[in-house]
């Protein structure tokens, strides 16, 4: 049984692909960058409004999901891949710290079009 971790971002925003570099620099392990097309979507089962909205950790098994994770718990799952004290890392999805993990990543995530490496694509949708 063979797990790979994937973290689905939105590819028009410059915030969220440095943010990726900078993880994959810091917590280097068995995932891998991807940016939200539409083929990487549909094959982990989230849609466009989905991915524009949070980033997203998906975790396989020899191609099958095992576990899918959205905003601070995508986060903090793909930090935890490091081992040892970083899997400290997953209390943020225990209450009461994954409230507080949950709100801190919804100000970053609606400020991220005025945070270092943004672009204008960088902006959240407006709430229909």
């Amino acid at each position: 049984m063979t797990l790979q971790g994937w973290l689905i971002t939105d590819p028009d925003c410059g915030f969220c692909q440095r943010s990726a570099g900078w993880l994959g620099e810091q917590f280097a392990g068995p995932w891998t960058n991807t940016p939200a097309a539409s083929a990487v979507r549909e094959r982990f089962d989230i849609t466009e409004g989905q991915a524009s909205q949070a980033v997203w950790f998906v975790v396989t098994s020899d191609g099958a999901i095992v576990s899918k994770h959205r905003g601070s718990s995508a986060v903090a799952r793909l930090i935890s891949l490091r081992g040892g004290i970083w899997r400290m890392a997953r209390i943020a999805e225990v209450p009461p710290f994954v409230w507080l993990a949950q709100a801190v990543y919804r100000v970053i995530a609606r400020n991220r079009h005025r945070l270092p490496g943004a672009t204008a694509a960088c902006e959240l949708p407006k709430a229909d």
